[in-house]
């Protein structure tokens, strides 16, 4: 999810100025969203991105187009700030220190064992 809110936080930004040569690209990445936040439960994102991608797809004015990506662009980066919001902080495991006897008591153990089944 932390690395959802991360890639997608702006990802419509481009979508409100859709223009003909961009159309292709606006409907792969509201195709993109909708599968991606439908992942995640945020359906408001993906309601929004399933009528985008249907409006490019069957061409509606352009200026419906970039109603529904204006309204998209709106509404996900408040519900990106709500889910790394509730995500808990990331944290990183500290190293663990192997005990080198432990280890060589291991491998022989285990040669000895591929030794027989072998």
């Amino acid at each position: 999810m932390r690395q959802y809110a991360q890639s997608h936080g702006a990802t419509c930004a481009p979508c409100a100025s859709v223009t003909p040569p961009g159309i292709s690209a606006a409907r792969l990445l509201a195709h993109t969203l909708k599968g991606t936040a439908g992942t995640l439960g945020t359906s408001q994102i993906q309601a929004l991105a399933v009528e985008l991608e249907a409006n490019i797809r069957e061409q509606v004015p352009v200026e419906e187009i970039e109603r529904l990506a204006s309204m998209l662009e709106a509404e996900q980066p408040t519900l990106t700030i709500a889910r790394l919001t509730a995500l808990p902080k990331e944290t990183q495991a500290p190293p663990s220190e192997a005990d080198r006897q432990q280890v060589r008591e291991l491998l022989d153990r285990l040669e000895i064992f591929l030794s027989k089944s072998a």
